[in-house]
């Protein structure tokens, strides 16, 4: 059993928290930690199983207090049939035991007309966030967008959309020329009366497309990402974060991709990352809170709460994250054209997943098991 004292609450309370553990170890937080519900990402890809990177995606999560994943699928993945989703889901949930890292992992389903007719049986396998359109699917005419949107409905799914792939999808336009994606599924989700959840949003105008489908009563939910969130020029972001304060935006995933190699980096404790690295996620938005761009209740809202309404999550699991929110870590941020340093404060000290406790481990990628 670990034993946590004195660990601090988002309203103020001061308690014990008792976690079965391999060894029997007392920690007093003396008030300094603070205890939030363990974070959910939409917005991550792990890559392929066998990939050598694979375990450094996951680990990367767990550290970043990241308690599940819906996994965006690679390129050429099986994510389209059940038998393929299914035996992906499998082989991961097996890895993961093996490992010995409780991560709650569900795959995003592709939409593509080959198994339009099979998406309501893949619901139990996506834990309900069921399509995403992305760049490497064929385009679908009217008749394929029409009918994956109505079996949404009919099962009670949200559709995915990334937003960020505009110039993608220049022979799936439909009605006028210059219609964006977005526009065709808002369209398509009113008329079918479709929960639409929108990956990725960047830019004003998405925003004021977003809220004309929220006024006209559409269940749209969207997400963006540090890479919008955090760019060179704070003052690019105002925008986003008074949506985000506003609720326009009601979610934010890491963006993560394991198999991209992106041209910004960041350099910590000796070591190279990618810029949108989950290790980084929350302090990302803790720092944030520092400054005063985001409350603490929102950044739980928008990185656990809210999904209990997007993709219709069962509540009350035995996942945390206990942060030092005055810990400031030193980070080397290097872009093509500039790299200068600056200071994380607030980071996660122990995270806590399906009954097992993980503590980062100084100067190392690994994690230290209790």
């Amino acid at each position: 059993m670990t034993t946590f004292k004195n660990i601090k609450t988002l309203d103020g309370q001061i308690l014990d928290l008792h976690i079965p553990s391999h060894s029997d170890q007392n920690i007093d937080a003396g008030g300094e930690l603070l205890l939030i519900p363990g974070l959910i990402d939409p917005h991550i890809s792990l890559g392929f199983l066998k990939n050598e990177r694979w375990q450094f995606g996951v680990e990367s999560a767990i550290r970043g207090g990241i308690a599940t994943v819906l996994d965006i699928p690679s390129k050429d993945s099986s994510n389209a049939s059940k038998h393929g989703m299914k035996h992906k889901k499998d082989d991961v949930d097996k890895q993961l035991i093996d490992l010995k890292m409780p991560l709650h992992y569900f795959p995003y389903v592709k939409g593509n007309s080959e198994h339009i007719e099979n998406l309501g049986t893949q619901k139990d396998l996506t834990m309900g966030s069921l399509i995403l359109f992305e760049r490497e699917d064929n385009p679908l005419d009217d008749k394929a967008w029409n009918r994956i949107f109505q079996i949404a409905a009919w099962e009670d799914l949200p559709i995915i959309i990334n937003s960020n792939n505009e110039n993608t999808w220049k022979n799936a336009r439909f009605k006028e020329p210059n219609e964006s994606l977005l526009e065709k599924a808002i369209y398509y989700a009113e008329k079918q009366n479709t929960r639409l959840y929108v990956l990725n949003i960047s830019n004003k105008d998405e925003l004021k497309l977003i809220q004309g489908g929220k006024e006209s009563s559409l269940l749209i939910y969207t997400e963006t990402t540090p890479q919008h969130l955090f760019p060179e020029n704070p003052s690019q972001a105002d925008f986003l974060w008074e949506a985000i304060n506003k609720g326009t935006i009601e979610s934010i995933g890491s963006g993560y991709h394991v198999d991209e190699q992106e041209q910004e980096r960041l350099i910590w404790q000796g070591a190279n990352f990618d810029f949108l690295n989950p290790i980084f996620f929350l302090p990302r938005l803790l720092t944030a809170y520092h400054e005063k761009k985001v409350t603490l209740e929102n950044i739980v809202r928008l990185t656990r709460v809210n999904f209990h309404d997007i993709f219709r999550l069962e509540r009350g699991d035995k996942n945390f994250i206990l942060i030092d929110l005055e810990r400031e870590e030193s980070v080397q941020r290097v872009s093509k054209n500039q790299s200068y340093k600056m200071v994380l404060k607030g980071w996660p000290e122990y995270v806590i997943l399906g009954g097992s406790v993980f503590k980062s481990a100084p100067g190392s990628y690994h994690l230290d098991f209790f």
